[in-house]
């Protein structure tokens, strides 16, 4: 099963987060994203890399596969840019 979580940059310099296209978090500060995401597991690299992505342009997207024994494992970027770190541990 795949499980497409998207992070998108407000104007108001808020942020939503997404599954599968399903909000589940509106309008998060700034200052509580890295705690909100690290709920989900992003974290280290993986908050590196969608602070850049937002940073870029806005967005950022992840798609992962599931069943894994933690989120970053089986972990596919959509965004061009970003490493692909299925293969790491």
């Amino acid at each position: 099963m795949n499980v497409i979580w998207q992070i998108i940059k407000r104007d108001d310099d808020t942020f939503d987060v997404l599954r599968d296209g399903t909000v589940l978090h509106e309008r998060v500060p700034d200052r509580w994203l890295k705690e909100q995401l690290g709920r989900y597991g992003f974290c280290g690299q993986e908050y590196t890399d969608i602070r850049r992505m937002l940073e870029e342009s806005g967005e950022a997207r992840y798609e992962f596969t599931y069943p894994c024994d933690r989120p970053h494992r089986g972990h596919r970027s959509l965004n061009p840019k970003a490493p692909d770190l299925r293969d790491s541990d």
